[in-house]
């Protein structure tokens, strides 16, 4: 990316390699992608200072979605919702690649559900389960009801 232009320090570079590029490959099933950025310094002027940016990634084996289960934090209280009403709160499917955009979106989803119960102080857990031989990846979704 030639004649990207900023004022910031070394931390731009972090947030552009973590949080935007690698989360890019995670949205597309690569759970174990590894990126590395470096920079080249071009020049600076009125505008600020103007770099390079080299991006390589070894993106790793792709995943897809295995199982998908839920459980409450306290073994000994049931779930307070259908699995089946909780399972329509995750946008995918078995088979599907794991996208963590959407399991994010699933917490959100979960907790708008209890919310509108009353469960104001709900926390969802996603524990991930890695089958390299398969490339699947089994989602568990530990449920804190409150």
């Amino acid at each position: 990316m030639t004649g990207f232009s900023t004022d910031a320090d070394d931390d731009w570079l972090r947030t552009f390699q973590d949080v935007l590029i690698r989360r890019a490959w995670l949205n597309e099933g690569f759970q174990k992608a590894e990126v590395k950025a470096t920079q080249r310094p071009l020049l600076r002027d009125a505008a600020g200072q103007h770099v390079e940016a080299t991006i390589t990634v070894d993106e790793g084996m792709q995943y897809r979605l295995g199982e998908v289960t839920f459980r409450t934090s306290e073994l000994t209280r049931p779930l307070i919702f259908s699995e089946e009403k909780l399972r329509k709160t995750i946008p995918l499917n078995e088979g599907d690649l794991f996208d963590t955009s959407k399991v994010r979106e699933s917490i959100e989803a979960l907790k708008v559900l209890y919310g509108s119960h009353g469960y104001i102080d709900f926390v969802t857990t996603p524990i991930t389960d890695i089958d390299n031989e398969t490339q699947r990846i089994n989602l568990t979704m530990e449920l804190d009801q409150q």
